[in-house]
């Protein structure tokens, strides 16, 4: 009777065959897990920097807007900056940096591969979200306060309350227009300015490679 009782015990081979596909499984379910979170935290930083170059987008639209309510006025602030701006504009035929109205604006920052500021055309610049009525902090920043970006590209305020905002690998490219009345007879009083916004920067979700976000705003002045 106590013959019959007795139980067949798991061999070595059958416990080390379950270990592995425990492990397998284990090991499965990590990596998917940080594929998804990279991607989520992917998906999230391109959604923030899109906001930033949103914000920048609608600064050059304000500006534009200033100039354009000044004409035959006294000038403000806002229309000052609008100057100080595109006097920064590039001829097509002669700028370093050449996007064209019909390019796309992705391709245009294909060369920035270590995404560094030195990578930058001289007339980069960004606007300043919470500018000042006097003093250094205008709207308009230059080159100079553009940085590597620590975490994803963005406007950054100064550490201190007194400090100018820094840029994070987020800019502006602005390219002016070569029209003029005897070359085109559809815009004779009109020049256009087209600001091409880039943002690049190192994403743990991109698997280990280069964010490069972009798009093209076009902006009219009546010819003077």
């Amino acid at each position: 009777m106590l013959k019959n009782m007795r139980q067949r015990g798991d061999t070595l081979i059958e416990v080390l065959f379950a270990v592995s596909i425990f492990a397998a499984i284990m090991v499965g379910t990590i990596v998917i897990m940080n594929q998804g979170i990279a991607s989520a935290q992917n998906a999230l930083e391109i959604n923030l920097v899109r906001n930033q170059i949103d914000t920048q987008a609608e600064l050059l639209r304000h500006l534009n807007n200033a100039k354009l309510t000044s004409i035959g006025r006294n000038g403000t602030n806002e229309s000052a900056e609008w100057d100080n701006l595109v006097g920064q504009g590039s001829s097509k035929g002669n700028a370093s940096y050449q996007p064209s109205a019909e390019a796309d604006p992705y391709d245009q920052i294909e060369s920035f591969a270590d995404c560094k500021p030195d990578q930058l055309p001289d007339n980069a610049f960004f606007l300043n979200p919470k500018p000042s009525s006097s003093g250094d902090d205008n709207y308009v920043q230059r080159k100079a306060k553009i940085v590597e970006a620590n975490v994803f590209a963005q406007v950054q305020p100064g550490e201190t309350a007194s400090a100018l905002p820094v840029a994070n690998m987020l800019w502006i490219q602005p390219v002016a227009s070569t029209r003029d009345s005897s070359s085109n007879t559809l815009l004779p009083l009109t020049n256009y300015y087209d600001f091409h916004i880039r943002a690049c920067w190192d994403s743990p979700g991109a698997g280990g490679g280069v964010m490069k976000l972009g798009t093209i705003v076009r902006l009219y002045v009546p010819k003077q």
